[in-house]
């Protein structure tokens, strides 16, 4: 398992498209903010007093980074699904069967790295997101200090078990189907279907809120919300204001999630015809 992990850590990481994949998050970690500061000095002129930066501020660019929807988590997704793939491509999957590797080895190696590699540039990409809004937009202006030190670092230990989900996911589609091409659109399409669910959750609590409705609707939406693997990192914002039994049913919801695509993936992959 050692050497499983040592070759695949080198593979990815000296693999060009991993290298593009770092100058994109770069490349996207200062545009994002520099638009909606100049989008603010646009509001800025057209009605005097308007501040994006009361709504849109370094908090907001934090916990956006987070979201596996983002700009920078669907092209990381992209990037590692199409490296995790070139497995199959260059042959280097029967190699290490040949090699006497167990195929639940392979999996698992497969997984483990494409773990810590997405959780790794999520975390700098978002923190690096942090820093820059904060030199533009004071991220402190409106909040208390020590809760939200509290709440980076809660985010961080939350967001890193998110991931773990997103991965199980990506590296189940990506080594269940030969064609590169369908494990990516397979993975965006349950992203943006299940991002779709999570706003119509969250919209339809606020209109139930503003009439002060508490009916079972409402839970059905908390229950679509917290089931969904894909709108957790985006409640990260959110975590202090979660009861203990909403934070004890989205880790366990989420465990669930986990053992059906990393099980499921290694009882596909172990019957998966490799010629």
């Amino acid at each position: 398992m050692r050497r499983l992990l040592k070759a695949d850590f080198k593979r990815f990481l000296t693999d060009k498209l991993f290298m593009i994949g770092c100058f994109v998050g770069l490349g996207l970690v200062f545009i994002t903010p520099l638009l909606l500061q100049s989008l603010e000095s646009l509001m800025g002129a057209i009605e005097e007093g308007v501040e994006i930066t009361d709504l849109i501020n370094a908090r907001t660019f934090y916990f956006e980074a987070f979201s596996p929807m983002s700009d920078f988590g669907i092209v990381l997704a992209i990037f590692l699904a199409i490296i995790i793939n070139r497995d199959f491509s260059y042959g280097t999957i029967r190699n290490k069967i040949i090699n006497g590797h167990k195929r639940r080895n392979i999996y698992l190696s497969l997984f483990i790295v494409t773990f810590t590699i997405m959780a790794g540039l999520m975390l700098a990409y978002a923190f690096t997101t942090l820093g820059i809004g904060t030199l533009l937009t004071n991220y402190f202006r409106a909040y208390n200090i020590g809760k939200e030190i509290l709440l980076i670092f809660l985010s961080v230990i939350f967001a890193a078990f998110f991931f773990v989900t997103i991965t199980a996911i990506l590296v189940f589609f990506s080594l269940a189907f030969k064609n590169v091409g369908v494990s990516i659109v397979l993975y965006l399409v349950m992203g943006f279907v299940f991002s779709i669910i999570y706003t119509v959750a969250t919209v339809g609590n606020a209109a139930l809120e503003s009439v002060d409705a508490n009916t079972a609707i409402e839970y059905i939406f908390n229950f679509l919300t917290y089931i969904n693997p894909f709108a957790q990192l985006q409640l990260l914002g959110n975590i202090l204001e979660l009861k203990l039994y909403e934070v004890v049913f989205i880790i366990f919801s989420q465990l669930a999630v986990i053992a059906i695509f990393l099980f499921g993936g290694i009882a596909t992959f172990n019957k998966r015809n490799l010629k």
